[in-house]
Order: structure tokens, then C-alpha cells, then sequence
């Protein structure tokens, strides 16, 4: 006797298995975007950690006396190492918008400060290769807005170093405009307009389809289009921006944003100046600084020393712990990835201490890491940690912090 068909029970079993196969593909899927950030994560921070070092000893011998031409060297190891850093920086956070961990943080951003460390970045590389470099403010645009001053740097540097590279005659400018719609909320308008080579109708179509999809692989795969383009475009997006561009093959490229800003509402304090900071201390502090790397301990004690703090240094955490058990500090510079004990175990085991004394005033901990994702801050943070600062960064910037905790 021949079986019944039942397209209803044959539909459940087929409906069975791609939901079994779906939650299969799923599961590789988080495994392998799982693998991925953990070996970005571990690549950058195998990157920065000498790269701190580098870039610290550089920002000390250019302030000892030095001939002109070990000076000019000097700059050349500077504007390399720099340039390391923003091509890590880019990859991290582009692994940061891939995975949706993208942080915005909104404040107060002086406009011409913005313009002029954007000024100061490229002028010398347009210098370097004979083009006119110009950035016009158009008198529209309001002293101060509120936006996220990092990424919004992010963004026009990147967008200019694109055309610095592909530009090999003429001009690169830049103007920045302000479109107003009513007494808080507004525009900030950027368009950088370049006389490079161009791009062809297919490749703008790609580019397009890329900025309107956010899949840039095959953008990516283009020599004018590199990550740097593609992660300015993912910013802009991420700061509820519109990004567009318009080019011409061996006449050029104009590329444009537009992104909201807010205008504050009252006039705040001025903030410090980091010529200024040392000076905000009333007495040297007793600082205990947690560090495994030789070069990476000697830029961070020359950093403090300059400022008169005195300094002990533990190599791991179990060093660190024993040091807290019988001196008294101010703070602690902690980093991460250590042997013997870890910069987050040591913390756990610090305030567990401090608890089991009864102290009301935890000592103030400060993450000093090349682990720079924000799952990362996240974790110092949840160990118990009160701040964080990625490596590399520069001397004022430590102090900076050291200043915001105390």
C-alpha cells in the first residue's frame, strides 16, 4: 500500500531542519565575529605596546637640545609612528562599528581648536608633496557646539588624508559651514575638495551602493578607497550624519558631510590648560605604577618625575598587592595584561582589601592599557577600576587624567 503524501507534515520537517540549520550557521557565525575581536583585540595590543614607548621617548628627546638635522629625523620617526597609530586606531574602532560598539560621546568642541589640530596634522605632509593646503571657516559657524570632538576629528582627518595620499598635483581645501535651524539645533557642514585622479562611474556606483548598504568590501578593494574613507563613512553614520561625494575622473573629488550639532544653552568654564595642570597640585603625589614593559616604565616614570611625584614601580599585580599592603598611595597607574597576576585580578584582590579594612575611600585606580576596545573599558571598569587610558598616549594626557582623579 502506497504512503499518503501530507504536504503539511512535509512542510514542518523541511521548516525543521533550516530552523536547525539557521541556528547552526548562527552559531558559527558569533563564533567566528567572537575570534575575530578577540585576535583584533590581541594584535592591538601587541602594536601599542611599544608603540607607546616609542612615541613617548619621542615626545621627551624633542624637548633636549638637538641639531637641526636630528631634529628633522626625529620629526620623520614622529610623523611615522603617528601615522602607525592612526592606521591601528582605524582598525580597532572599524571592528568597533562592525560589532556595534561604537561609543559617542557628546561635549563642548571648540570649533577652531578642531580646525586647528586638523591645520596642524596636515599642513607639513601638503608642504611635503607641493600642494596648497587651505581650510576656510565660513563666518556662520558658532564659536562652540556640542558634538563628539574625537569623532568628528576622526572623520575630517581621515577624509583629508585620503586626498593628501591620492593627490600628487594641485590643491587640497577644505571649508566648514554651519547651517542653523533654530537657537540650539543646526548643521555642521564639512566638504573637502581635492585635484586627484578621480573616480570612474562604476567605482562611484560602487562607493554608493557601499555608503548606502555599509558593506564596504568592494570599495575597500579599490587603491582611492581605503579603510580610513570607510570607517569616516560608518562615523558619520553613527553621529546621525549624511555623507556624500561627487567626482570627476582627472579633474577631482568633493566630498561632503553634514552632521547635527547642538549649540549650548550657557557659557561654561573655560576649560584647563595642560600647560597648567602641574600647577593644580598641592603636593607631589605618592603614585604606585603597575607595568611589565622596561620601555613602557621608563616613559611613565619620566612623566611623573617631571612633575615631581614620587613613583614605585611593580612589574606584575602580585607586586603591585604587596606594595598596597605596606606603603600609602594616592593612585594607582594599573596595566592589564601582566604575568603572574593581571592588572584586573590585582584590582579585584586591592579593593577586596579595602573592604575587609573598612576603608571609606578607595584609592583611585586608573586602567593604563593597550586593550582600547569598549568591551574592554567596560571590564576595567567592572573590576572595580575608576578610569582608563589606551596606549599610546602622550604625557599631558597622563597627567591630564591623573588630574581629573584627584
Amino acid at each position: 500500500m502506497a504512503e499518503t503524501y501530507n504536504p503539511t507534515e512535509e512542510f514542518e520537517k523541511y521548516k525543521s531542519t533550516m530552523e536547525t540549520r539557521m541556528a547552526q550557521l548562527r552559531f558559527e557565525l558569533e563564533r567566528f565575529q567572537s575570534s575575530r575581536s578577540a585576535m583584533i583585540s590581541k594584535i592591538s595590543n601587541s602594536i601599542r605596546i611599544p608603540l607607546n614607548g616609542i612615541i613617548g621617548m619621542i615626545e621627551f628627546l624633542n624637548q633636549s637640545d638637538l641639531s637641526s638635522e636630528q631634529q628633522e629625523y626625529l620629526h620623520i620617526i614622529h610623523q611615522y609612528s603617528t601615522d602607525v597609530l592612526s592606521m591601528l586606531t582605524d582598525i580597532v574602532d572599524f571592528a568597533k562599528v562592525e560589532a556595534g560598539e561604537i561609543q559617542i560621546t557628546k561635549q563642548e568642541v571648540k570649533v577652531q581648536q578642531l580646525i586647528a589640530q586638523t591645520i596642524q596634522l596636515h599642513r607639513l605632509k601638503a608642504q611635503g608633496k607641493n600642494l596648497a593646503f587651505s581650510f576656510e571657516v565660513n563666518p556662520s559657524v558658532p564659536d562652540v557646539i556640542v558634538s563628539d570632538k574625537d569623532r568628528l576629528l576622526q572623520i575630517i582627518d581621515n577624509l583629508i588624508s585620503n586626498s593628501l595620499n591620492l593627490t600628487k598635483i594641485g590643491r587640497i581645501g577644505a571649508t566648514i559651514s554651519y547651517e542653523k535651524r533654530d537657537d540650539v539645533n543646526g548643521k555642521l557642514i564639512v566638504t573637502i575638495e581635492d585635484t586627484s585622479e578621480g573616480f570612474s562611474e562604476s567605482e562611484q556606483l560602487i562607493i554608493l551602493n557601499a555608503i548606502k548598504t555599509g558593506d564596504f568590501i568592494l570599495p575597500l578593494k579599490m587603491d582611492q578607497w581605503g579603510l580610513g574613507m570607510a570607517l569616516a563613512c560608518s562615523v558619520v553614520k553613527a553621529l546621525a550624519g549624511e555623507f556624500s561625494f561627487k567626482s570627476q575622473r582627472n579633474i577631482g573629488t568633493l566630498y561632503s558631510i553634514s552632521i547635527p550639532v547642538q549649540i549650548p544653552k550657557e557659557t561654561h568654564k573655560q576649560p584647563l590648560k595642560l600647560s597648567s595642570i602641574s600647577a593644580t597640585f598641592d603636593r607631589p603625589l605618592n603614585i604606585l605604577l603597575v607595568e611589565d614593559n622596561l620601555l613602557n616604565q621608563k616613559f611613565a616614570m619620566a612623566t611623573l618625575s617631571r612633575e615631581n611625584h614620587h613613583v614605585d614601580l611593580a612589574e606584575n599585580g602580585s607586586k603591585a598587592v604587596e606594595l598596597f599592603k605596606l606603603n600609602h598611595y594616592d593612585l594607582i597607574l594599573m596595566d592589564i595584561q601582566m604575568p603572574v597576576m593581571d592588572g584586573i585580578q590585582a584590582t579585584l584582590t586591592i579593593r577586596q582589601m579595602e573592604k575587609e579594612l573598612g576603608i571609606s575611600n578607595p584609592i583611585r585606580i586608573i586602567a593604563v592599557t593597550a586593550f582600547a576596545l569598549e568591551k574592554d573599558r567596560e571590564k576595567c571598569l567592572a573590576a572595580g577600576m575608576d578610569d582608563f587610558l589606551a596606549k599610546p598616549f602622550k604625557p599631558q594626557e597622563l597627567i591630564a587624567l591623573i588630574t581629573d582623579n584627584i
